[in-house]
């Protein structure tokens, strides 16, 4: 009695199983929204991180910028220094 019951259990579980399968594989189950939930936030992060490198590449190219001005400005003043040492007085 024990063995008839534990395989009628076993196989009424087989079949919910099986059922919620097929469900689901139609589309008649859906899965909960949390995955799409977290997939937008993920989204969302993304996002910021490439706002930040953006602004930091933004960033990285004044200082380049500055650099090269600074750069140019010296050998201008040392060209231009040179060449008045060049000149006779």
């Amino acid at each position: 009695m024990n063995l008839s019951f534990a395989v009628t259990v076993f196989g009424a579980v087989v079949v919910v199983a099986l059922l919620v399968a097929v469900l689901m594989a139609a589309g008649g189950l859906r899965r909960p929204r949390k995955s799409v939930d977290k997939s937008v936030e993920n989204r969302a992060a993304a996002c910021v991180d490439l706002a930040r490198l953006e602004m930091d590449r933004a960033a990285w190219e004044k200082t380049d910028a500055a650099r090269l001005r600074r750069a140019q400005l010296a050998h201008r003043l040392l060209s231009d220094g040179f060449a008045d040492a060049d000149e006779p007085a």
